[in-house]
C-alpha cells in the first residue's frame, strides 16, 4: 500500500477488481484499514537496543 494506506485509492481498486472479474463491487469488499506507517531509517534501526528489539 501507498501513502494514503489506501483511504484514497481503495474505492477505485475494488471497482476494477470488480469489473475485471465480472461481480459486485460488494462481493470483492473492502481494503483492511491499517495504521499509518513512517519509513525508518537504518540509524535509528541500529540505536535499538537488543533487549528492546526482542520484545
Amino acid at each position: 500500500m501507498g501513502p494514503c494506506q489506501g483511504r484514497y485509492c481503495g474505492l477505485t481498486v475494488a471497482e476494477i477488481l470488480a469489473r475485471s472479474h465480472n461481480m459486485a463491487q460488494s462481493d470483492i469488499g473492502a481494503y483492511r484499514i491499517r495504521m499509518p506507517l513512517q519509513p525508518v531509517t537504518l540509524g535509528e534501526l541500529s540505536a535499538l537496543d537488543a533487549q528492546d528489539a526482542a520484545e
